[in-house]
């Protein structure tokens, strides 16, 4: 019984506490470095052989870029990186894809895989920009299956 009544002694106490104010207006404050976070845009681009032919149900994924004290690191989760399947033209497309820095990853991540990059070992890092959709073009490159 005293458990009860301390119980309800203590939600009396909290409830009253609460004042509900229809006087307020407030708005979120965005800085311009978190607008430029959530300002989402599409991403595009064709996957072709190297011999010219399209790369059709390839899995493309996008990781993302991190860097911190000169040093940078990319992160790619199955479960939430962006991915995408190329069509019969080697056509892949990602929609809602927030700005910042990404590296194409091409193929299998559980088996077979390919880091697209412009010279060896140095991954093509690709910027998205708020507001401004990224087309990247065709890529040549060798086929990851």
């Amino acid at each position: 019984m005293k458990k009860l009544l301390l119980c309800s002694l203590l939600t009396v106490l909290l409830l009253s506490g609460c004042h509900v104010s229809e006087d307020l207006n407030v708005e979120p404050v965005q800085s311009s470095e978190q607008k430029a976070v959530t300002s989402e845009v599409g991403v595009s681009g064709r996957l072709l052989s190297i011999k010219g032919k399209p790369l059709t149900g390839t899995t493309v994924s996008l990781a993302q870029v991190y860097r911190q004290k000169g040093k940078a690191a990319f992160v790619l989760d199955s479960g939430n990186s962006p991915s995408a399947i190329t069509d019969k033209k080697g056509s892949f497309s990602f929609k809602n894809i927030p700005a910042g820095e990404y590296i194409l990853v091409i193929g299998n991540t559980m088996s077979s895989y390919h880091i697209y990059s412009m010279t060896e070992g140095e991954p093509e890092v690709f910027v998205v920009e708020p507001g401004k959709d990224l087309k990247i073009g065709t890529l040549k490159i060798v086929s990851p299956k």
